[in-house]
């Protein structure tokens, strides 16, 4: 479980990268739901972030979910940044021109942070500012 945890962690950080610079923390222990906190500079209070269930992951491998599986993006293909930065950058245009696809809104709090809670850990997360 730690192995997929950190797995989890890396995969959420460089999804994040792109929108912020961050520093984060996803809590799972030996559970089937976790949280996502992002912590920013606290000049970013009340910027909205959405996070999008954008993938499972079972028998270590990622496989797009329903919504995102004409985005033309192979999460198990990622071997560099330059790798996933592509790849963020593909499913964020994707998400832009399908706004059916809904996430789950948090705003960035006084202190910089923003939590998303109740997140299935066998998932994967793309997390998007989408207001200032």
């Amino acid at each position: 479980m730690k192995k997929f945890i950190g797995k989890l962690m890396a995969l959420c950080l460089v999804f994040t990268a792109i929108c912020f610079t961050s520093v984060f923390s996803v809590y799972a222990a030996d559970s089937e739901s976790g949280s996502f906190t992002i912590s920013v500079c606290p000049e970013a209070e009340g910027t909205e972030l959405s996070i999008y269930y954008i993938a499972d992951y079972k028998n270590a491998e990622y496989s797009l979910n329903n919504e995102f599986s004409s985005a033309k993006v192979d999460l198990n293909a990622l071997k560099n940044s330059e790798d996933a930065g592509k790849a963020i950058d593909t499913l964020q245009k994707y998400i832009l021109s399908n706004p059916s696809i809904k996430g789950v809104s948090a705003k960035v709090d006084s202190n910089g942070i923003a939590v998303f809670s109740n997140l299935d850990t066998q998932k994967a997360y793309l997390v998007v500012q989408t207001s200032n």
